[in-house]
């Protein structure tokens, strides 16, 4: 763990100008002695911790929702004023913690309310935590959260192109870009795994992988 925190805090922190924004879904009444550990843990002292609760009851899921909306949106909020994207990476909380929908619309619910807050979303998965290479499942997790095809292939395309500065070659099919197409097997607007079907793969303009 060492080694990790070493390596990884101070450009994480320097990556997003210096402040670090870290949502935990967090099975206690009361989380906040568990922020002293969470800030030693990762060795970022700056980071600004949210722990939004998850009810204990059926009874009290409304209230427990209702507060952990509000506080979501005073911190997708601000992450969307610092130009911040997010990558939801939401098959590991179904695979690793529960499937059960009382725990996963709450994490849907901040992946929602930051897209309608005009927040950029960027593909990711937790492939090397998980084993399971398929992303089937995170596809259909983004539509959970209120997001359509043309959303997701943004995800994918557009979107890290513009946040890694190289929109002007890649991202998009358009005269003067690489040659890098992907060719679907399917059309993802009536089924989102098709984007996880993939016919051919086109790089610098030589095929690179066909069925």
């Amino acid at each position: 763990m060492a080694g990790h925190k070493k390596r990884w805090s101070a450009p994480l922190a320097a990556l997003i100008g210096g402040s670090v924004y870290l949502l935990f879904f967090w099975p206690l009444r009361d989380p906040r002695p568990a922020v002293p550990a969470v800030h030693g843990a990762l060795a970022i002292r700056e980071a600004k911790i949210w722990f939004m609760p998850q009810p204990a009851t059926a009874a009290e899921a409304p209230r427990i929702e209702e507060r952990n909306i509000a506080r979501g949106a005073d911190l997708l909020g601000g992450t969307v004023a610092r130009h911040m994207a997010m990558i939801p990476t939401l098959k590991m909380f179904a695979t690793t913690v529960t499937a059960n929908p009382a725990y996963l619309e709450p994490i849907y619910s901040e992946v929602r309310q930051f897209h309608a807050l005009g927040g950029e979303l960027l593909f990711g998965t937790d492939v090397g935590y998980l084993t399971d290479y398929r992303t089937e499942d995170e596809f259909r997790a983004l539509t959970q959260c209120g997001l359509n095809a043309r959303d997701i292939l943004r995800m994918l395309t557009t979107a890290p192109a513009r946040r890694f500065g190289v929109a002007g070659q890649k991202g998009s099919i358009a005269p003067g870009k690489l040659a890098d197409p992907v060719v679907l097997s399917r059309d993802p607007e009536r089924d989102i795994s098709a984007l996880a079907r993939v016919r051919f793969t086109v790089r610098n303009g030589r095929l690179v992988y066909g069925q």
